[in-house]
């Protein structure tokens, strides 16, 4: 326990250190920060600044983008270290060492401006920060929820995938018309102009949106997006409509997974034993 308090107070204090180290190259474009005397001068600045973006939409520093992405690579090969328990020896020193070598080789060559075009386009990286990312965060929620067979638990799991695929959906169902609208009717379709509510929630400025559609083909055309829109439907079709099947089924994953460990270290004791009476005997 006292291991896993410092693995995560190590981790806590590297996101903490990269928050202000990156947040602070922010300030030039900061014109009225908040005020926030509770907090040390330390990290008062970059937090202003940060919030003050953060609430008029301005976004955040392209460095301080491609920190988080890194803070992001760190923490999930951390995670998947210590689910195989690799390396056995070394301990979580070893893995947190070993999780920021590799996530600053994995993003050293990520340059700043591709990063932000993945995030607002659907390239091969998009694809995998909208799509990789939060199906691995759900999944690996949905599995422990099963593990602990939690009924709130398992209420609130399914309902974050309904959010999840249903806003996947209409998105890349808004790509596809978004598309379709630039290249049948270029920057005067209907929906960019009138610019509605629900287009900015799922687009954002959509007349902008649409703009720059019409410059950089929304990032990769109508293919990307008809498989996102596909995935959209086998992830609700899988996460939803089969949630329950699903939950039972890694239930006894797991408890099958339990049983054969279990039954793999009674037999590591049994061959010990008779190893060590053997050796007993022979003396």
């Amino acid at each position: 326990m006292r291991k896993e308090r410092l693995a995560l107070f190590l981790g806590a204090l590297l996101i903490l250190s990269i928050f202000v180290t990156t947040l602070g190259t922010a300030q030039d474009t900061n014109t009225g920060p908040r005020d926030l005397p509770f907090l040390p001068d330390l990290i008062e600045g970059p937090i202003e600044n940060f919030l003050h973006l953060w609430e008029s939409g301005g976004g955040i520093d392209e460095t301080a983008l491609k920190y988080f992405f890194l803070g992001i690579v760190v923490i999930l090969i951390y995670s998947s270290l210590s689910y195989v328990n690799f390396p056995s020896r070394g301990g979580y020193v070893t893995r947190i060492i070993l999780s920021i070598l590799v996530g600053f080789l994995a993003t050293a060559l990520i340059a700043q401006e591709e990063l932000i075009a993945a995030m607002q386009s659907y390239t091969a990286l998009g694809i995998a920060l909208i799509v990789f990312l939060p199906t691995l965060i759900l999944g690996f929620f949905t599995i422990m929820v099963a593990s602990k067979a939690s009924p709130m638990g398992i209420y609130f799991q399914k309902i974050t995938w309904v959010i999840y695929s249903t806003y996947l959906f209409i998105r890349s169902g808004f790509g596809l018309y978004a598309n379709l609208a630039v290249t049948k009717f270029g920057e005067g379709a209907v929906l960019a102009q009138n610019n509605y509510t629900l287009t900015k929630f799922f687009l954002g400025n959509s007349t902008e949106y649409f703009t720059n559609a019409q410059a950089t083909g929304i990032g990769g055309g109508n293919i990307i997006l008809l498989v996102l829109f596909v995935v959209s439907i086998a992830i609700f079709i899988i996460m939803v409509w089969w949630n329950k099947p699903v939950i039972a089924w890694l239930a006894k994953e797991k408890r099958d997974a339990e049983a054969e460990a279990q039954k793999a270290m009674i037999e590591r004791s049994q061959e010990y034993d008779k190893a060590r009476s053997e050796a007993m005997e022979n003396q």
